[in-house]
């Protein structure tokens, strides 16, 4: 998901030593604009503050920071900022209250919006009671607010268009997968297709051929295409029984005047059954000399996996098969 996405680029060990290098700018600044001095041990605590938030903030994890890591920084960053305005007297607006604003859009970035909102109302609270102590211009009061502001509610936006970049890419991505998909489908199909179509050219086009000549046909002919015919059609119908061995013994009971009928759906996308199942039902077949021989391949729901229903002349016999081949049931 993208929250789980736009995390894992801010705990990248490459931001957090980028922002370490901000920071670092920022104590060399504040160096020389006379903030950060010996005697003002509050400076110390202001930068450390400011250190302790961009570590947290680059916690190395794929998801946002946890409720107290994110509290955590939003204190740190407060803190900071709050000293630098308190203390340093040298700036209409200290730079520290500046990086604040930048490591709470950032926080905001990473998905931690509650914690990133609360401290931009305290960070503006900071600003608001600094311009009061200090009795700058309304108007400038209001300037350092909007600036700070907008590079919070810069976070927001990023965060929100983020998401919906992650979101739009994943989507293409997935319809990009399903398109695939659907393409190594059609291809497989269309090799199932044309491998089935040269079984049944194979089987069918000698007889085809005589047809076509104009050989006469005898009655072992004839009998030859109605097996024949039969066979094609057992393939269109039930295709889970064209497991090795039951269409070659189908095929020699029909010739030796057994009736053998399947039943079972065309359109059934389950594989074929178990090689054990097959020998099963071929040894079956192969010790029938006469009658109506069903063979049913019923739907999932049912324990059997296939039924055999053998009507001869004084008798009729229902054996139930497992999917190993193991008789479940006759009567």
């Amino acid at each position: 998901m993208a929250t789980e996405v736009i995390p894992s680029g801010l705990g990248t060990p490459l931001v957090r030593y980028g922002l370490l290098t901000a920071w670092v700018t920022h104590v060399v600044n504040g160096a020389i604009s006379g903030f950060l001095r010996l005697d003002t041990p509050w400076s110390f605590v202001a930068y450390a503050a400011a250190f302790v938030a961009i570590v947290l903030l680059t916690t190395p994890n794929t998801r946002p920071l946890s409720p107290a890591a994110a509290g955590s920084t939003v204190v740190a960053t407060l803190a900071s900022a709050g000293l630098a305005l308190l203390f340093d007297t040298g700036e209409p607006r200290a730079a520290l209250a500046g990086l604040a604003a930048f490591l709470l859009a950032l926080l905001a970035i990473r998905g931690n919006l509650p914690q990133a909102a609360l401290g931009t109302v305290g960070m503006l609270g900071q600003i608001v009671a600094w311009g009061l102590r200090t009795q700058v211009s309304g108007a400038e009061i209001w300037s350092h607010l909007c600036v700070n502001g907008a590079v919070v509610a810069t976070g927001f936006l990023c965060r929100y268009l983020l998401v919906r970049i992650v979101e739009r890419e994943r989507a293409h991505r997935r319809a990009e997968a399903r398109s695939t998909l659907a393409a190594q489908v059609a291809q497989e199909s269309a090799r199932l297709a044309a491998a089935e179509l040269a079984v049944v050219r194979d089987e069918a086009s000698p007889l085809l051929a005589a047809l076509r000549d104009g050989v006469p046909l005898g009655p072992a002919d004839l009998a030859e295409l109605a097996v024949t015919e039969a066979a094609i059609r057992d393939r269109i119908r039930v295709p889970r029984l064209q497991s090795a061995g039951i269409p070659q013994e189908i095929r020699r009971a029909r010739e030796r005047g057994v009736s053998v009928h399947l039943m079972g759906h065309a359109d059934d996308e389950r594989p074929l059954i178990s090689g054990a199942l097959a020998d099963a039902v071929a040894r079956l077949l192969s010790e029938q000399s006469a009658g109506d021989v069903t063979i049913r391949t019923p739907p999932d729901r049912y324990e059997e996996a296939l039924t055999v229903l053998i009507s001869a002349s004084d008798d009729t016999t229902r054996i139930a098969f497992d999917a190993d081949g193991e008789v479940i049931g006759r009567q």
